[in-house]
Order: structure tokens, then sequence, then C-alpha cells
């Protein structure tokens, strides 16, 4: 049977991101305002854009890059990187913020493969950390950087889904 273009929709997102639209607009995807069609896309496509990127695995020296925060401990409890491997870090690196976010950024990477940028934003913008500016400085700069990328159209990602 053939997918109507609600259906593909629905089932192109995983679960996160859907809560991701939920929590950004207000209304669940599967409503008829937040569900996007080929006539209102265009003015949504960057929300999907920024979505779909914040959803990927960060690269090390990005977040190098854009993250520069002091409470890299804090980071990585909320990562659900454990106290032991953070305080191993710390007495490692003697105090040096800068190697300690380093070495707690590749461990959170090496330690969840399913880590993404989402995850970050949230963790970032969380209150036991509370980087907001930051966390909103990394997502405008990694969405802008990334979405200049040529990323393939909704129809083609709809034959895919298809297709599969």
């Amino acid at each position: 049977a053939e997918c109507t273009t609600r259906e593909a929709y629905r089932f192109q997102l995983s679960p996160e991101q859907k809560h991701w639209i939920k929590s950004s607009s207000g209304a669940s995807p599967d409503a008829k305002q937040g569900y996007k069609t080929p006539s209102n896309q265009s003015e949504d496509s960057s929300d999907i854009k920024d979505m779909a990127i914040l959803s990927r695995r960060p690269e090390l020296a990005e977040l190098e890059n854009h993250v520069r925060t002091n409470q890299w401990h804090a980071v990585g409890l909320q990562l659900h990187l454990e106290e032991n491997d953070l305080v191993a870090i710390e007495r490692e690196y003697r105090g040096d913020i800068a190697s300690c976010r380093r070495s707690m950024f590749d461990l959170w990477l090496k330690t969840f493969p399913e880590a993404s940028r989402k995850q970050l934003f949230d963790c970032l913008k969380s209150k036991a950390v509370a980087e907001i500016h930051m966390a909103e400085q990394y997502r405008e700069c990694i969405c802008r950087q990334l979405s200049q990328k040529p990323t393939p159209s909704y129809y083609q990602r709809l034959e895919v889904a298809r297709q599969t």
C-alpha cells in the first residue's frame, strides 16, 4: 500500500524528533497544524533541517570549537557519564579545564554511539548546567554551517521511505 504524505512524514521521525517538534512548537507533529505538507513545508523547511542537523552525531573538533563551558563536569553528568570517570579525567589533567572538557566529550562520544547534538543542546539548557546562551549559539552556528551543504529534498526522502 502506498503511504500518504502525512503517514510518510509521521514515520520518518524518531520519537526524539517528534518530542522535539512538540516541545518546540507546542503542538503534536501528528496534529493537523503541526504536520508538514508539500504546500507548507517550504516555510518550515529550516526548522526541519535544523532538527535533522541536531539529531546527528557531533564531531569532537566541533565540540571543542563551539562548546567551551567551564562546567565540563556538570555537562558530563548530564550526558550520563560516570562520576568516577569524570573524577579520573580531572585527576589526569590536573584541573586544566580545556583538556578536561575535551577528554569528557571524547569519552561521551566513545561511550554513547547514539550521542547527538540535540542531547548536548538539551544538556546545556538544563537547570544543572544553565548554559542557555551557549546552547543557542551552538545550535545556530552548527545549523547555519551545515544547512549550507546540500541535503536530500522532501520528495527524495519520501521516495526512499517508500522503497524501504
